[in-house]
């Protein structure tokens, strides 16, 4: 049989996460060996991973090594760190790997002693997996996953992404993003829709949950689902609800998730006399019985791909609002199914207020999503095709 290996971080709650999940178990095991190499096998979603997969740590001569390779900030110098604080506040860039600090993993790295057919970074943002991929894995082909809008984390592994057979774009805004950055790619890139099982989401969202929305006002229940990381938005979303309380308006958001802003955002929601109106509820292994109580999701990135957590709240007959992103428009309809506001604050402000002013629309939405469908059956061929 021939012999695909997948590499990513961990297994932590998220999108790219469960994205390999619903790939993991899609691949067809009766013609393809699947390898799983995680930096650090960790997360919540580690025990959902099929028992048909083999699963290996990547391995490194010490633990700090894993460590860095997970979080390219861990230890870093504080003029290190100053200048990726910099980078993302001003530029909006993610975390740029230093070619030193590369070659300084890489020398605690050791090779993994097996040669497959085809080997795939699935976590791509340019992160530790991608060199570790070109100089430490022995295959035929290699290929490299393109997860979000925001490409920059590539910019310091293109000695290694060069060499790549081929890449996997999750929407046809993000081939377009890579390729006008990267014409030279062009050839190389194709479109891969996330594989999603919308029957599998709605039978999850039967089960039963502990977490019930009680409300006992007429406000407007909004979810989100995601990680409390500056990209996702949520410090502007407090600030914005804080800005509606004080005009009356009434709703309940629910945040599930985790992340290094908890206790930032924890901090604004006391300020803002909002701790009967804003919850952080954490990380959920089944977050659809929780979603599929709300009116609206609420997706209020900087910046994204093609998120998932769209088509999850979609499948489940919410709504969405969301900011522009690259990708927006191929997943919600403005003014039918959804509403996408320009992403800044005062659009997202405006919106919000628009949908507790008329929430009438919020029924209209829900009849439209009645017919929600989608299909990427065609996904799993274009990785049979390298094969």
């Amino acid at each position: 049989m021939k012999k695909i290996l997948f590499i990513s971080g961990s297994m932590n709650m998220g999108g790219v996460e469960k994205s390999l999940l619903r790939l993991l178990k899609a691949i067809d095991k009766t013609k393809y060996t699947v390898t799983l190499m995680l930096i650090k096998k960790s997360g919540i979603l580690t025990d959902e991973i099929p028992l048909d997969i083999c699963v290996y740590e990547m391995p490194f001569t010490d633990e700090s090594a894993r460590n860095q390779a997970l979080n390219p900030l861990y230890k870093q110098s504080l003029i290190e760190y100053l200048r990726y604080v910099v980078d993302f506040k001003f530029f909006n860039r993610k975390q740029h790997i230093e070619p030193s600090w590369i070659q300084s993993l890489l020398r605690k790295a050791c090779s993994f002693d097996e040669t497959f057919d085809l080997a795939i970074d699935f976590h791509g943002y340019g992160h530790f997996g991608i060199p570790y991929l070109f100089e430490k894995v022995s295959a035929k082909k290699k290929a490299v996953f393109i997860h979000d809008e925001n490409i920059s984390g590539f910019y310091g592994v293109y000695q290694y992404i060069k060499k790549a057979d081929c890449f996997f774009a999750v929407s046809d805004a993000c081939k377009k993003v890579f390729t006008d950055e990267y014409p030279e790619f062009t050839d190389k890139t194709v479109k891969f829709e996330n594989i999603f099982d919308t029957q599998d989401i709605r039978s999850k969202a039967l089960e039963k949950t502990s977490i019930q929305f009680k409300i006992e006002n007429q406000s407007v229940v909004f979810i989100s689902v995601g990680r409390l990381e500056t990209q996702k938005g949520f410090d502007r979303g407090v600030a914005v609800f804080r800005r509606l309380k004080g005009e009356g308006y009434q709703f309940r958001w629910y945040v599930i998730g985790d992340g290094s802003q908890r206790k930032n955002l924890e901090q604004m929601i006391s300020d803002g006399a909002l701790d009967n109106d804003i919850f952080l509820i954490g990380n959920q292994k089944n977050p659809y019985p929780i979603v599929s109580q709300a009116d609206i999701f609420l997706q209020i990135s900087r910046h994204e791909g093609k998120p998932l957590a769209v088509f999850e709240a979609q499948s489940l007959g919410v709504p969405v609002f969301a900011t522009r992103y690259s990708a927006v428009e191929e997943q919600v309809c403005h003014g039918i199914d959804g509403y996408i506001a320009e992403n800044n604050d005062e659009a997202i402000y405006k919106g919000i207020k628009w949908i507790l002013e008329n929430r009438t629309e919020i029924s209209r939405y829900k009849e439209n999503l009645k017919s929600f469908s989608i299909s990427n059956e065609d996904s799993l061929k274009k990785i049979y095709g390298l094969l």
